[in-house]
């Protein structure tokens, strides 16, 4: 495997010196994904973008030809919930909200290349159910240098703050009672009902600050007359006068604004809307009450697990939230969790118009790998190949907030993409090249 590796930095080392010269893929079958698929069409990418792509699209002079005959191109596929670079030692127990996962993770993760290799170029690095801040990071090529442990195999994050993780009802050693769950959502909204209050006392400080801010004047303000500063005796006979039983003057108003406080300013972010809150909640009653938080709090809310969606189908419909679905694996005795979990929720999910991301979700980094893998399961069980093509790469860009440089064959985007030996979700398929970035980071010229 280090050997492969080595190799593989070798062949990169030689493309990326054209990766700022235009290159025209040409001759393939290509699925823009925010576009009907091309048969025998053309990709260009020039300077890490893709500047063009359709059925005959203008080559720039000089652009270096390749011929994929017939291959399958898609974009690289965006994991929307993903452990890679997760260490036991990641965090001690829960995290605080404002606790952001990039802070605490193995960049230098071996397991990286084995996901990239399967054509994931982009995951949603999540906390899970410790809670706090996840991330967005792409996936870095594998050279010499990350191999050993010298430079991160990642690159810079697309997004620091993309999610807030939290959980609501999930059991514990199988264990789970009504009143645990209602435990779980009132714990929760404390939370917010604070940080609505922190939030208005910021803003009843700023407006107290703004109305005593003197209103301004037609012209320029004079300066004024500068008085001569009066020595301590003076100083002393004045306040005598003033309070002549030894009194205190007035001490000056205090401003109402809270002391910043980590925990309170993240909070605050997701009820803004800055950040996305991301619930776990696998039964029904917990979905409901995600909603319910969500009504009260009015944050953007996605919901990661929920097993008996479909039973609350409407009422989830009726507010827009985006969904991350995920199969159940059967891992010794059954869960509260799985006891209602039907194969068919993906398909049920996308027939009502929402927003679905497909994840391997796993506590095991290594299983992002498996994400076309994935989106196969929920295809056996109704849901459409272009959905699921969407929910692996577009509608889990869009969900992450990096829709808008990844997750499509789009003029502007990042030329990130995978080449297939056939239709993405046909078990004869495989990867065989890679791209982020437009240099080739997997496979063989």
């Amino acid at each position: 495997m280090i050997k492969q590796i080595f190799a593989l930095a070798g062949l990169v080392c030689g493309v990326a010196a054209h990766a700022d010269s235009p290159v025209a893929y040409v001759h393939a079958r290509i699925y823009p994904v925010s576009g009907a698929p091309i048969t025998d069409g053309t990709l260009i990418v020039s300077g890490g973008k893709i500047t063009a792509v359709g059925k005959s699209p203008i080559i720039p002079p000089g652009a270096r030809r390749v011929d994929l005959h017939g291959a399958t191109v898609i974009p690289g596929l965006v994991d929307a919930s993903s452990s890679l670079f997760i260490t036991e030692e990641t965090f001690g127990g829960a995290a605080s909200p404002d606790q952001n996962v990039l802070d605490g993770i193995d960049p230098f993760d071996k397991n990286a290349a084995k996901v990239l290799q399967r054509g994931i170029t982009t995951v949603y690095v999540s906390p899970g159910g410790r809670g706090g801040l996840g991330g967005v990071v792409k996936l870095q090529l594998p050279t010499a240098e990350t191999t050993k442990g010298v430079a991160p195999i990642f690159e810079t994050a697309l997004k620091q703050k993309a999610g807030l993780q939290m959980t609501l009802g999930v059991s514990s050693a199988g264990r789970s009672s009504s009143l645990d769950r209602l435990a779980s959502y009132q714990a929760l909204r404390a939370q917010f009902a604070s940080a609505k209050n922190y939030l208005k006392q910021q803003e009843k400080a700023e407006a107290e600050k703004k109305a005593a801010q003197p209103a301004p004047a037609g012209g320029p303000p004079r300066p004024a007359a500068r008085e001569p500063e009066p020595d301590a005796a003076t100083e002393d006979m004045a306040q005598r006068r003033q309070f002549p039983r030894g009194g205190q003057g007035p001490r000056p108003q205090q401003s109402a604004a809270p002391r910043t406080q980590p925990i309170q300013e993240t909070l605050a972010a997701a009820l803004k809307g800055e950040i996305p809150v991301r619930i776990e909640a696998h039964r029904s009653d917990d979905i409901l009450n995600a909603l319910r938080l969500q009504d009260e709090f009015h944050f953007k809310l996605i919901l990661e697990s929920p097993e008996e969606a479909d039973l609350v189908l409407s009422q989830i419909k009726s507010r827009g939230v985006s969904i991350i679905w995920s199969p159940m694996r059967a891992e010794g005795a059954p869960t509260l969790e799985s006891n209602l979990y039907s194969p068919t929720g993906a398909a049920g999910i996308a027939k009502a118009g929402l927003k679905l991301a497909v994840s391997a979700r796993s506590s095991s980094g290594v299983a992002s790998r498996f994400l076309l893998q994935t989106a196969c399961m929920a295809i056996s069980a109704g849901l459409s190949e272009d959905a699921a093509l969407k929910a692996v790469t577009l509608d889990a860009a869009e969900m992450l907030g990096v829709g808008e440089k990844v997750g499509s064959l789009k003029p502007g985007k990042d030329a990130d993409f995978v080449v297939l030996t056939g239709s993405p979700f046909r078990s004869q398929t495989h990867v065989s090249q890679v791209f982020v970035g437009g240099v080739q980071v997997y496979g063989a010229l």
